[in-house]
């Protein structure tokens, strides 16, 4: 008895193709498995900045990082998990500001209890506090 390679190449052709079916319908719901999971992860782990989205079973990292150090960590969190084969980490820093924050001054009258006047002044130091405060009330 002889092995008839045509027949088997007619057996295998529909298994392929339902397998080829059985991947394409599961991979929407692979694919929301592993970002809700790796979502929970990263909450957990403290990164509410983090967004993750997954394309197939490689997972890609997006959002706003305090450091460089919270991205490579909920990068490392990512590739720990079951299911994951690569993670693109695209996290960019927050930018840090150029001038320091500004406070409002204002001096209010005592009489009718309303503001008088307002302006921006650079945030206060511990040292400059009380000179600032008291040139903000009229004082020298």
């Amino acid at each position: 008895m002889k092995c008839n390679w045509r027949r088997w190449l007619w057996g295998l052709i529909p298994v392929v193709m339902l397998s080829w079916v059985a991947v394409q319908a599961e991979r929407p719901r692979i694919e929301r498995e592993l970002t809700d999971t790796a979502s929970a992860q990263a909450l957990r782990g403290g990164a509410s900045w983090a967004q993750i989205s997954f394309q197939g079973r490689d997972g890609v990292l997006t959002g706003k990082a305090w450091g460089e150090n919270d991205a490579e960590a909920v990068s490392d969190l990512l590739r720990k998990l079951p299911g994951v084969r690569v993670v693109d980490n695209k996290a960019s820093l927050i930018e840090k500001p150029t001038s320091p924050p500004s406070v409002a001054l204002c001096s209010v009258n005592s009489n009718r209890r309303h503001r008088t006047g307002c302006r921006l002044e650079p945030r206060i130091t511990a040292s400059d506090r009380p000179k600032r405060i008291s040139r903000a009330v009229g004082g020298r």
